[in-house]
């Protein structure tokens, strides 16, 4: 049976495509093209005697109009290419994701492909008529129409590909979908949240399931696995979690129970979908590692560009700030009875904040600038952190940026970095004035 998180991961893979949505575009121009050709056919063709045309220039006219956006759709699809190159080059292959999902650059495809299949079928239909008939005016209107509007949309498609390749707001879009992805996966912390940070009792007898098949974990059927464990009241836990490769006959999760039918192992191993690369339904830190490769790629050598890099540091620890602000993944899933069913394997805030600052660090172990930078943002996402716990894993970055600083050639470097270090440090006390290790 088909569920939620299998649709969600499909609309999701249909939306990071080129086709889908031109596709339905020039399907409904398609339409609209027959509809157009009824209704002149209802009302006589509009009667060859309001105007001089005739059937064969109409045809003449529809081919001028297919020639001239065939041109401009070539002209659209060589933009297209050229910024996909670029993108891949200096931004990382990942983004291309982000390019090809953006709606706006479906849309506008979608406009030039309905356009010419819409003068297509007015052409193909137009080609079959008899002159006396007369002539389909609301058809080669909407023709003309339509490829006026494409190529004032060509001019716009120029603009909006020579303003999405700026690094910037790559940065930002790739930054949206971070926080639209955290607001939809994690929820606000409510006051009566209750603690389950104790790990419940389970049953000693454990059975591996092991996958059948190689590739990426794109998401967990989280609802379907509770309700497996439930109906055979058994309990549940993962090994992996979505962004993670899986090779075949490794485990995916453990059983607790003392029998498992055979059947059973098939339906658990279903509600893991596979797939060739990581998606961002339910993996936010595939969507961090995106920023992350952008500032890595900015302070290679080749590029030399610390502003873009600084600039996906502010990106990533607005990212932070949002998780600390929103309840911590929940890892212990209980039935509509209050009984432990499953528990799942999840990133935490530490593992959110080594995929954030990690490389970058080791990047950047030269530049001050960038360095003073993170520090700088560790100090900001200090304030909204509310555990001891995330305040750890901030500390130990801040410890190991500060380390990296020593090797710095100037010794007002490596006291500029000191200062903002020391900064931190008083801000992190705790109420016994220790520091929070």
């Amino acid at each position: 049976m088909k569920t939620s998180t299998w649709f969600q991961n499909k609309w999701d893979a249909f939306h990071s495509n080129f086709w889908f949505l031109p596709a339905t575009i020039s399907m409904m121009a398609i339409l609209a093209c027959l509809f157009l050709l009824q209704l002149d056919q209802r009302v006589g063709f509009i009667l060859p005697e309001t105007g001089s045309g005739s059937l064969n220039s109409m045809r003449s006219v529809l081919a001028v109009l297919i020639s001239a956006l065939v041109t401009a759709l070539s002209i659209v699809f060589s933009s297209t290419v050229v910024v996909l190159t670029l993108a891949a080059s200096q931004l990382g292959p990942r983004l291309l994701r982000t390019y090809v999902r953006d709606r706006s650059n479906q849309i506008l495809i979608g406009v030039f492909s309905s356009t010419v299949f819409y003068n297509l079928t007015a052409l193909f239909v137009l080609g079959r008529l008899q002159e006396s008939v007369g002539i389909p005016n609301f058809t080669i209107l909407g023709g003309f129409l339509m490829t006026c509007a494409a190529l004032f949309v060509l001019i716009y498609f120029i603009h909006h590909v020579a303003r999405n390749i700026q690094a910037p707001n790559v940065i930002l879009s790739v930054s949206q979908e971070l926080k639209y992805l955290i607001q939809r996966t994690y929820p606000e912390i409510t006051e009566d949240k209750k603690e389950t940070s104790v790990k419940p009792e389970t049953s000693d007898i454990q059975i591996p399931i092991l996958s059948t098949r190689s590739g990426y974990i794109q998401a967990v059927d989280v609802p379907s696995l509770i309700g497996l464990a439930s109906e055979h009241d058994m309990v549940i836990t993962t090994l992996h979690r979505p962004g993670q490769f899986i090779i075949q006959k490794e485990p995916l999760a453990k059983v607790h129970i003392t029998d498992l039918p055979g059947e059973l192992l098939s339906n658990i191993e279903q509600c893991f979908i596979f797939g060739d690369n990581r998606t961002a339904t339910q993996d936010v830190e595939f969507v961090m590692i995106e920023i992350v490769e952008i500032a890595v790629r900015a302070l290679s050598p080749g590029i030399n560009d610390p502003f873009t890099a600084c600039t996906c540091l502010d990106r990533l620890a607005e990212a932070l700030c949002l998780l600390a602000d929103r309840e911590q993944p929940e890892i212990y899933h209980h039935d509509k009875e209050g009984n432990l069913r499953l528990i799942l394997d999840q990133p935490t805030f530490g593992s959110f904040c080594d995929a954030s600052f990690h490389q970058i660090r080791q990047q950047a172990s030269s530049d001050v600038y960038v360095l003073i930078h993170m520090m700088e943002s560790l100090q900001r996402i200090m304030t909204h952190v509310k555990t001891i716990e995330q305040k750890q894993s901030l500390w130990r970055h801040a410890e190991m940026i500060n380390s990296a600083g020593l090797g710095l050639p100037q010794e007002r470097d490596r006291q500029d970095l000191e200062n903002r270090f020391k900064l931190l440090s008083f801000g992190t006390k705790d109420t016994t004035g220790t520091e929070p290790l």
